[in-house]
């Protein structure tokens, strides 16, 4: 079966159950499939660089946000936003290559899986 290609950017926020407006998680995946998957590629990364400068630095929520490895329970909101290069066979079967938001060894990994897949 042959594979198609787009681009996810999934996000999760938490609070703690701190406050009263701002109680619950919330997690949101957004996929991006258009005819040219460079498209895809570009609407995804402006997407991604939007969400990330609204949740660092513009965000109405009543904490201030940092990235959940530096988290403080009821002191500041967690926030994670990953961008992923998705190989897709079906509903079921699907791998998500992170570019975004990982690790350095994830982040090599998906972009040379990127970069075979743009050079067919």
């Amino acid at each position: 079966m042959t594979p198609t290609y787009f681009y996810r950017v999934d996000e999760f926020v938490a609070t703690s159950g701190r406050g009263e407006r701002k109680e619950e998680s919330f997690s949101h995946s957004l996929d991006f499939h258009f005819d040219s998957l460079a498209e895809s590629k570009k609407q995804a990364y402006e997407y991604y660089t939007d969400r990330l400068l609204f949740l660092a630095k513009e965000s109405d929520y009543f904490l201030p946000f940092t990235p959940a490895t530096d988290a403080s329970p009821g002191l500041i909101a967690a926030y994670s936003l990953t961008l992923y290069f998705v190989e897709c066979y079906d509903e079921e079967e699907y791998y998500l290559h992170g570019l975004e938001g990982v690790d350095d060894d994830e982040k090599r990994r998906a972009g040379e899986i990127e970069a075979e897949v743009f050079a067919l």
